[in-house]
């Protein structure tokens, strides 16, 4: 399978680290990378997967309000509103966590 990173000393099989553990280790781990190579996890992972699956891994990668907020945006983008996407959003998050939702979402439309 692909390497998550070329430039460490070993290599690291992706799966390891993207299917055995939670999104906070995660983003631990994104953290660590970018303090040691100066990427994210994210970024090193999308140049070797592509497609639905890469996708859906940087999905995986992303932090709860910033996966919101796009999901919302593509809900709501052209001529149609996907409902079914909007009412996932709202039954599945906290009134807090949609607030931060909307924060990220108004600041994305803004710049």
């Amino acid at each position: 399978m692909m390497s998550v990173v070329s430039s460490f000393e070993f290599t690291i099989p992706a799966y390891t680290v993207l299917c055995n553990r939670t999104k906070p280790q995660m983003q631990a781990i994104s953290e660590a990378m970018v303090e040691k190579i100066g990427r994210s996890l994210i970024s090193v992972v999308q140049e070797d997967v592509s497609g639905n699956f890469g996708r859906m891994v940087a999905y995986a990668l992303m932090d709860v309000d910033d996966l919101g907020a796009k999901v919302f945006q593509k809900a709501c983008k052209g001529a149609g509103t996907d409902t079914e996407a909007l009412i996932d959003l709202c039954m599945t998050h906290t009134k807090d966590e949609l607030a931060a939702i909307k924060v990220k979402w108004e600041a994305s439309k803004i710049s």
